[in-house]
């Protein structure tokens, strides 16, 4: 059975875009959903389905767009398609983000390639030029370009997931001319956008963790409260500056967000020395025949 997150609807997505965190400015295409990291127990009883968005920040103008969404298996993004105005019932064709658009089409899968979840948009189209344009205008600020479903299965491994969009390009020769067709391309005024210099694309991280799981093993073990002291003492304790390396070597995963979250075992929000005696302790009960609990251990 789906578990659907019905504390938000797709109105209030629509309404109150998710939070910016686009760097320097630049222009960039933000994957983002409601929820990104999950429990096991969360998915114990079958799949989980949470509603996300691609949204623009720092926007400076788009005439064309072609995206292609994808996700780490065995992640699922469903259900996408463009978001469109709900504010009032008599408009119709209007999209949530831009006033004005010639052509905007979501493909959830192409009958050429196999490629998923394909979004194409075409701004205005000048009438005395021949070029499109689309002039900055904005219909709801903060509202996401495209909408779709990220669904986790119930057996989902425990670690670190993407969902982001794609920069493959594929290369074919056709009677003799190699033809190169890219899944990600945009268009200002001023010409072709470079991702990574003139617009960012910006992945959505999701982790799927186990509580004091640190090493994301599946199981609860001696080791995973050594990985959590060892973790508390370097990143706590002597307030060292770790890198996404060192961390994973702390940890003993490179699914670092995962593990910091299996490691918070009291589930409080914050990691302290607590944590890592509880994951003991937890394991040692379950060593000795008793029924291991985190509610008993933590006094939830």
């Amino acid at each position: 059975m789906k578990k659907t997150a019905a504390a938000v609807t797709a109105a209030m997505l629509l309404l109150a875009g998710l939070p910016v965190s686009a760097e320097d400015g630049i222009m960039t295409l933000r994957l983002s959903a409601y929820q990104q990291n999950f429990s096991r127990d969360m998915l114990a009883d079958g799949d989980i389905t949470v509603p996300g968005g691609l949204y623009i920040d720092n926007y400076s103008g788009i005439n064309k767009l072609r995206v292609v969404l994808t996700s780490d298996a065995p992640l699922h993004l469903d259900n996408g398609d463009f978001a469109w105005d709900t504010s009032d019932p008599e408009k119709k064709d209007v999209l949530a983000l831009f006033k004005s658009y010639s052509t905007a089409m979501y493909t959830q899968k192409s009958l050429i390639d196999g490629s998923e979840n394909i979004a194409s948009f075409i701004g205005q189209e000048n009438l005395e030029k021949g070029r499109f344009i689309l002039n900055g205008e904005i219909n709801q600020e903060g509202a996401p370009l495209v909408r779709f479903d990220l669904r986790i299965p119930a057996d989902t491994p425990c670690g670190d997931y993407s969902c982001g969009i794609s920069t493959f390009v594929l290369t074919e020769e056709i009677d003799g001319k190699i033809y190169n067709t890219p899944d990600f391309y945009a268009y200002s005024e001023a010409g072709q956008l470079t991702a990574g210099k003139d617009i960012l694309l910006q992945p959505m991280p999701v982790s799927v963790y186990l509580r004091g799981d640190v090493n994301c093993d599946e199981k609860v073990a001696v080791e995973d409260a050594q990985a959590a002291l060892l973790y508390y003492t370097a990143a706590v304790v002597s307030h060292q500056e770790l890198s996404d390396d060192e961390s994973a070597e702390l940890l003993g995963t490179k699914s670092i967000h995962a593990a910091q979250k299996a490691a918070d075992a009291s589930a409080d929000g914050s990691f302290d020395i607590e944590d890592p005696q509880g994951i003991l302790l937890y394991y040692t009960m379950g060593l000795t025949g008793q029924t291991a609990s985190w509610s008993d251990i933590f006094g939830e």
